[in-house]
């Protein structure tokens, strides 16, 4: 049993919380932090480190979360990729800055984007039938990592939004049986076209959909019977004032891994259409699958 005066309670989640004075505004209002683990042990142990810099931050900055929002979102565009980039702008424009910008640091606390993330799961969304825990998890961890990025600039945060959890919901995968396999291949082997023959690759290699669109006839090596993938292609938002809405871009692979190779085996009935499809269009167009 946690001792009287300590400030360590658990939680009906299961967890452990630890409550802690963490600075005062400049009215003299008591600002709490919160630290959060599995075990009391675990809690009191932090909750000692935490209350040992209380000092850290002496008065709470003033800064807006808009602000900082805005500094955060131009220094993670040197190191994320443009389609990364629109769904952090879209995000935020949507889902956090409304509710957050013009909000301090010291004012937004665990309840707040607690309560917020419940609203967004309800009644979120233009027809306000709630958003998937999928957006909700995502815009939780902008919050997140803004919250970060103020910290280091020295700002004074009110609480940990690590803490903070959203259940992801698993949906069933609708995946082909044997049967729907045999007959996809059947109907694509008697109508090898390029849209076609890019289904039956995408079927035996696992490969994206934007991988197999940005391949080129020298990513393909017939006589190895293996497919190297160099890049991606991706349709993105055009967040410019130009149109069109949206543009195509080449780019580096999702995985980790900037190169990686794929061997084509898929049945031999299959290779022979790839290669009269290589040397019908082989001439006529760099890319392999160009009506994609």
């Amino acid at each position: 049993m946690p001792k009287k005066g300590e400030n360590i309670y658990k939680r009906k989640d299961g967890r452990w919380e630890g409550r802690y004075i963490k600075a005062r505004t400049s009215t003299g209002k008591i600002v709490y932090g919160y630290v959060y683990s599995k075990t009391y042990r675990e809690t009191k142990i932090k909750l000692k480190e935490k209350s040992s810099n209380i000092n850290r931050f002496t008065q709470p900055q003033t800064q807006l979360f808009a602000t900082i929002a805005s500094e955060w979102f131009e220094s993670i565009k040197a190191y994320t990729k443009i389609s990364t980039q629109n769904k952090y702008y879209n995000l935020l424009t949507l889902y956090i800055l409304p509710q957050y910008g013009k909000q301090t640091f010291d004012a937004i606390t665990y309840e707040f984007i607690e309560s917020y993330c419940r609203f967004l799961l309800k009644s979120g969304g233009k027809k306000e039938q709630g958003l998937s825990s999928k957006t909700v998890n995502d815009v939780l961890s902008i919050i997140r990592n803004i919250t970060k990025f103020a910290s280091k600039k020295g700002i004074y945060v009110a609480c940990d939004p690590s803490a903070i959890q959203v259940k992801q919901d698993s949906k069933p995968i609708r995946v082909l049986n044997i049967v729907e396999q045999k007959q996809l291949c059947t109907y694509i082997l008697q109508n090898p076209d390029p849209c076609n023959i890019g289904i039956l690759v995408c079927l035996f290699t696992g490969l994206r959909i934007g991988e197999i669109c940005a391949l080129r006839w020298e990513d393909i090596s017939l006589s190895e019977q293996t497919i190297y993938i160099h890049q991606t292609l991706q349709r993105i938002q055009n967040l410019s004032d130009n149109i069109p809405k949206t543009k195509i871009i080449i780019t580096t692979p999702k995985s980790a891994s900037m190169y990686k190779t794929h061997q084509f085996q898929i049945t031999q009935k299959a290779f022979p259409i790839l290669f009269s499809l290589y040397n019908i269009f082989c001439e006529v167009t760099p890319t392999v699958f160009s009506i994609w």
